[in-house]
């Protein structure tokens, strides 16, 4: 190379130094550095780019975003990575899914016995893990594996994840007949996250190709998956609300963890359809495994908004059901017997002031010497005991009836006192299956959550959900000698085998939280309506306020539904929520709470009554009030984000 060569090159590279300042140049503080490049603004910036580069280079028949999860059976395929790795978790937000996974190669046998596995299935969602953006490594996806995949797309209806180069699509033969198709170009956990939503609509995907990675998939291809109103995963600076301001919910948290109010919890904190905050925190039991955001919470009296006012409200809505009428008018066997309480009225009942008794404590007459009685129950299933109470606990259904009389034996006072009571919905459920002719969690199952696309929740946890994602409530002492996981805690549903007006309901925190979204929505979720936006309206407002505001004397109860208590008396919620707020409490340190002000919702959910019911101190230290104070004031002062 001739010398001069040599000097005008290095002379070009010198003065461009000179021009960019290095002569002049200063160290850079290296102190905090890496928290100085990743603040919150930063990591949403970052997430905002991963979510617009989504492309859907495939829609077939527009597959995305899924939709009709009532009816779909939807598989999940990993290939080269764990069982219920991130992505599946993400999936498992939106929908009810089995989770399968596979290596990379796979032998013909192996290939085979798999499609017949995924054949039953509907939808399969493909995708492929541990890639790589080396050329000669074929971006890690052997041939073997795109074989795969044309054969799985010949045989059923696939989407197919793509964390990787999409010039690897280059040679995968057959993609133009695969049903969907989204590439998110690397892997990690947000593109994971992000691609789950998009394909059911929580998010749009409206990225374009930036290469042409073959004659099909050209640059500039990509399609447009609009929102579909379902809640989607988002950090709070989405919403211009600062992590830091919410941050406070840690500090809240750990007190009550410190001081053994409950051995954990979830928490989660979602405005205008973003969920802005879903943690876990502390473990199932004091000595157990961390708590994740899918474990399954025994829900308590949440039951009662989340199953049993809902259905009624559909009925409401289908004009099959008078919130005037008396309880005799439905449950027809009453009104001879039982005149007194074939007199009640509906909307009385649901406000807690029909007159009826808090609750019979029926299941005292079920245990005798301190243990549940022989000539009731059996440590197994036959055809004698058929109803499950608790794990190894099975009773004689006859006993169902019992419980069913004491409850019309008790008495019922005048009208209009108010009295919280878990016999006015044990009737609830009565009139809502007596209108149906169907089992109240059959209703609420095939009408709100496997449509919505909920996947934790319902009666009964144990037939959809291993039991180690279901948190242990009580070690009950008293009734079944033993520790309650998966059975419901309250004694009266658990009679009544685990499906009951008041109780039963098991769930985590972002399906209650789809629930209230849907009503902040007016009634409609993920493009479907379940409610109408006036009934809403009917069953969120204080039924007997005699003004806006109520006042002490005034029962502030909505139809169902709780709502705040006037200003300077302790209630379920606090000071700061609108009186057009609405939501409900449970016995086992469990709260939901919706605010059409500010467009909130918030979700906690504990196991405070592990190991015994008698542990007060959730209450005594106010924490879910005291989290929802700063739920709402970190909203107040939404837009004050700094970039």
């Amino acid at each position: 190379v001739p010398r001069e060569m040599i000097d005008h090159k290095c002379l070009k590279i010198l003065r461009a130094k000179e021009w960019a300042g290095l002569d002049r140049l200063k160290p850079v503080a290296i102190t905090n550095l890496v928290a100085d490049l990743n603040t919150d603004q930063a990591q949403q910036l970052r997430r905002s780019l991963y979510q617009n580069a989504i492309t859907v280079l495939r829609n077939n028949e527009q597959v995305l975003p899924i939709r009709g999860l009532d009816t779909l059976r939807i598989a999940s395929l990993v290939i080269g990575d764990t069982l219920h790795n991130a992505f599946q978790h993400y999936l498992h937000r939106h929908a009810r899914i089995d989770d399968f996974r596979c290596d990379k190669v796979l032998n013909t046998d192996s290939m085979t016995a798999l499609l017949a596995r995924l054949k039953p299935y509907d939808l399969v969602i493909a995708s492929i893990h541990g890639t790589s953006f080396k050329v000669d490594k074929e971006f890690g996806i052997p041939q073997v594996t795109l074989e795969f995949l044309r054969r799985l797309g010949d045989q059923q209806i696939m989407a197919f994840a793509l964390f990787a180069n999409p010039y690897r699509l280059s040679q995968a033969y057959g993609a133009q007949r695969w049903g969907g198709l989204v590439c998110a170009y690397e892997e990690n956990d947000d593109t994971q996250d992000l691609v789950a939503q998009a394909l059911f609509g929580a998010i749009p995907a409206n990225g374009r190709s930036p290469v042409t990675a073959s004659a099909y998939f050209k640059q500039g291809r990509g399609s447009v998956i609009d929102r579909t109103q379902r809640m989607d995963f988002a950090l709070p600076e989405a919403d211009s609300v600062a992590t830091a301001d919410l941050a406070r919910i840690d500090d809240i948290v750990r007190d009550g963890l410190e001081k053994r109010a409950y051995p954990g919890c979830q928490v989660l904190v979602a405005r205008d359809g973003h969920v802005l905050w879903n943690k876990a925190y502390g473990k199932q039991t004091y000595t157990g495994r961390p708590v994740r955001t899918d474990d399954v919470y025994d829900l308590a009296s949440v039951t009662k908004v989340a199953s049993t006012t809902l259905a009624v409200m559909r009925l409401y809505d289908e004009g099959r059901l008078d919130l005037d009428a008396n309880l005799g008018t439905y449950l027809k066997d009453l009104a001879s017997m039982h005149p007194a309480h074939a007199g009640l009225k509906l909307r009385d009942i649901l406000t807690h002031q029909a007159g009826l008794v808090a609750f019979v404590p029926y299941h005292g007459k079920l245990v005798r010497n301190g243990k549940p009685r022989a000539d009731v129950f059996a440590s197994a299933p036959d055809a004698e005991h058929t109803v499950r109470v608790s794990d190894s606990l099975y009773m004689k259904p006859a006993f169902q009836d019992s419980l069913w009389a004491a409850m019309l034996a008790a008495p019922v006072k005048p009208r209009g006192e108010y009295l919280y009571s878990d016999l006015d919905f044990h009737f609830m459920a009565r009139v809502v299956e007596a209108i149906t002719a169907i089992p109240l969690n059959v209703y609420v199952e095939n009408t709100f959550y496997r449509p919505m696309g909920l996947a934790t929740i319902g009666y009964k946890p144990l037939e959809r959900v291993p039991s180690d994602r279901v948190v242990p409530t009580e070690d009950d002492r008293d009734f079944r000698q033993r520790l309650l996981r998966g059975d419901v805690h309250d004694q009266g549903a658990a009679i009544l085998g685990g499906v009951a007006g008041h109780a039963g309901l098991f769930g985590n925190a972002s399906d209650l939280a789809a629930l209230l979204q849907m009503l902040l929505n007016g009634g409609t979720y993920g493009g479907t309506r379940y409610l109408s936006d006036s009934t809403i309206a009917t069953f969120t407002k204080c039924q007997f306020c005699a003004t806006s505001v109520p006042t002490t004397a005034d029962n502030r109860r909505g139809l169902g539904w709780d709502k705040p208590q006037p200003a300077g008396k302790p209630g379920p919620a606090c000071e700061c929520v609108s009186y057009l707020s609405f939501g409900h409490t449970g016995f086992t340190g469990t709260q939901v709470w919706a605010d059409p002000l500010d467009k909130t919702v918030y979700v906690f959910l504990s196991n405070r009554v592990y190991p015994s019911a008698a542990n007060k101190k959730l209450v005594e230290l106010g924490i879910r009030t005291r989290i929802q104070e700063v739920v709402h004031d970190a909203v107040a002062k939404r837009g004050n984000v700094k970039n």
